[in-house]
């Protein structure tokens, strides 16, 4: 995992390191690729989350005789294995495997899912760990003008501080207690990303707004396949009127993604 990598790929590191401990030695832990790393172990197996060309780290590793498996990464390099989501860029079929059941949640969320979707008492609008193209606020006020209910920002810990002269608004700073929060909520705001998958899981109904090429990819393929009230700050208004009359299927994925590439490892090694 890069130093700089996103809140989600946290996550999700956290839930593979947390499937794997009791059956390996495992060592997780940030990584800068352009340094030398000295693992404490020879022969086993890297498991790398980034999006980053790291042909040259990979190269030193396989020296070392270590097996390397990577999750979403498009690059062309010396990997034994390539776990992916989504392709959102040729890759070679020969070595990656691809199924958006390898979305990795963490198992806290499963005792939140319930067989009806509640009401929900308010709006949450959650934009990434950094926000940092400031969508959060933007998408906050623009909300207010066509949702009555109350409205909480979830910030993360990266995020700017913001202060909005809105009614019935409140703002969180990575709360313990997010899952809960996000379990009672009526309809859930985010970039397509770990929180979308998390509150599609919980039956929420989403407008998402992608930040990257690859978001937009995510956000097409769920919207286009009706799991979505809408895309975009400007398309709010219009994908409120769909609330009530949006029938979600059954989702393409389980949310149980650590467990698959637990078996993947098992398989390597």
């Amino acid at each position: 995992m890069s130093p700089n990598v996103g809140v989600g790929h946290c996550k999700r590191c956290e839930a593979i390191a947390a499937e794997l401990k009791g059956k390996y030695e495992v060592v997780y832990r940030p990584i800068v690729f352009s340094k030398s790393e000295d693992f404490e172990f020879e022969n086993g197996l890297v498991l790398l989350d980034t999006h980053q060309d790291v042909f040259a780290f990979i190269s030193k590793l396989k020296e070392k005789k270590f097996k390397v498996i990577v999750l979403d990464n498009f690059n062309f390099d010396l990997r034994d294995l390539g776990i992916n989501i989504f392709d959102h860029h040729p890759v070679d079929r020969k070595k990656t495997v691809t199924d958006l059941d390898h979305i990795v949640l963490r198992k806290e969320i499963f005792a939140y899912i319930t067989s009806e979707n509640p009401n929900g008492e308010y709006a949450i609008v959650s934009i990434g760990g950094g926000d940092h193209l400031r969508m959060g606020h933007q998408i906050a006020e623009h909300l207010r003008k066509f949702y009555n209910k109350k409205i909480i920002l979830i910030q993360g810990p990266n995020a700017g501080t913001v202060e909005l002269s809105i009614n019935n608004f409140e703002t969180l700073r990575s709360p313990a207690n997010f899952l809960e929060l996000l379990s009672r909520a009526e309809i859930v705001l985010c970039n397509a990303g770990t929180t979308l998958f998390e509150a599609l899981l919980l039956k929420k109904r989403c407008i998402v707004f992608p930040q990257t090429q690859y978001e937009i990819n995510i956000a097409n393929y769920f919207y286009t396949n009706r799991y979505l009230l809408g895309i975009g700050i400007d398309n709010i208004a219009s994908s409120l009127e769909h609330m009530t009359s949006l029938k979600i299927g059954p989702l393409p994925y389980s949310g149980k993604g650590a467990e698959a590439i637990s078996k993947f490892i098992k398989g390597l090694l």
